[in-house]
């Protein structure tokens, strides 16, 4: 999550800086996005190791039953 708040936060800083004003809104938009990538990516990662360490397992085990 620190992964996806840090760039979603400073992507919303710059386009702060690009418009009149300082909105807290906005930074916590950038960080709220931000954490919701970071948890997808980090999810989705999470799921695909385990996938492919099962498949890897049932490999093994159907070589050393033949």
């Amino acid at each position: 999550m620190l992964v996806g708040i840090t760039p979603g936060s400073i992507r919303f800083v710059q386009s702060i800086r690009s418009t009149n004003g300082i909105a807290v809104k906005k930074v916590i938009g950038g960080m709220f996005s931000g954490m919701v990538l970071g948890m997808v990516v980090s999810i989705g990662s999470y799921r695909l190791f385990f996938i492919s360490r099962n498949r890897l397992d049932q490999n093994s085990l159907a070589a050393a039953g033949k």
